[in-house]
């Protein structure tokens, strides 16, 4: 008399004869490297891949009609429709179109911006980590504007890149680094303009430019530029 096995006891039967299968090879294997038979040598795995995740944004102005938003409804009503994208990144980088500062020229109708400090505020809302100082309203407020500015990017623990304290504009092209996931990324910026406030990381010569991109590669995995053209 045969045996009928339905679709389900043949799936387990076949299970188990796998496993017996299994367990017999690898007594045999084992067997056989005690007896001086042939070894089966695991093959190394390969390092874990290195990853990160990156949100690039344009123009962050905190003057004019964002800063009476801003006094209106709240630094959080700025980004509130994207803060949660902002902020889900490993790094998200912005360029910041404004001074922050109390002092300095200050015309919004003729586009010389100056934002109050506090307004640093909408940056941290959006997780941003990183900024360009290196566009043509970054100097609208004149020196002061620029140290007040990375004082209040510092203490708020955001860096930056294409500017350095006027003192120390010579330095304004060189990078910024971070590390994220095991990877060192470098950050530079610069400008094009004509205008007379500038920036302190214009481009005056592309060979040049060249170069100092050239240079700033070769020292991370990840070489990060931005231009404002």
């Amino acid at each position: 008399m045969g045996i009928r096995l339905t679709p389900i006891r043949a799936i387990a039967l076949v299970a188990v004869i796998v496993c017996i299968l299994g367990l017999v090879g690898c007594r045999d294997k084992a067997a056989g490297a005690a007896d001086g038979g042939p070894q089966v040598t695991a093959l190394p795995l390969p390092p874990p891949q290195k990853t990160f995740t990156m949100i690039a944004v344009g123009d962050i102005m905190l003057d004019r009609n964002v800063g009476r938003a801003i006094r209106n409804n709240g630094y959080r009503s700025i980004l509130a429709k994207v803060r949660e994208l902002t902020r889900s990144a490993d790094i998200s980088f912005a360029n910041l179109e404004c001074p922050l500062s109390d002092e300095g020229p200050h015309d919004p109708p003729n586009c010389c911006f100056r934002a109050r400090p506090e307004t640093v505020k909408v940056l941290l809302d959006g997780g941003f980590d990183i900024v360009s100082l290196a566009n043509n309203h970054t100097l609208n407020a004149g020196p002061a504007g620029v140290r007040n500015t990375i004082d209040t990017l510092e203490d708020r623990g955001i860096a930056y890149c294409g500017c350095r304290r006027p003192e120390e504009k010579e330095h304004a092209w060189d990078p910024t680094y971070f590390e994220v996931n095991g990877l060192v990324l470098s950050f530079m910026a610069c400008s094009d303009f004509t205008f007379e406030h500038g920036s302190y990381a214009k481009v005056e010569d592309y060979d040049e430019l060249a170069a100092k991109l050239a240079t700033a590669k070769a020292e991370a995995d990840l070489l990060c530029v931005s231009v404002h053209w």
